[in-house]
């Protein structure tokens, strides 16, 4: 059984991929590139709701990550 701290996973098409990507693509009607990755606003890792869900680089993620730890989540997306 998995943790309730992983991210939530589906599998499409017989592969498995995150579920915060894959609702990312239907409600965007986009399609990634292995190298661009979703990225949560509110931090959360299993949430999946379109509006915190945003593409960007892995660069782009870790600074997202050094920014919530000097100044912590944005309030108005909890």
């Amino acid at each position: 059984m998995a943790s309730s701290k992983t991210r939530p996973k589906i599998r499409y098409r017989g592969r498995q991929v995150s579920a915060a990507r894959f609702v990312y693509c239907v409600v965007n009607r986009a399609v990634l590139d292995g190298s661009t990755v979703v990225r949560h606003r509110c931090h959360n890792k299993c949430c999946v709701r379109p509006e915190h869900l945003i593409e960007g680089s892995a660069a782009d993620n870790k600074r997202d990550d050094w920014d919530y730890w000097a100044n912590g989540v944005d309030f108005d997306l909890l």
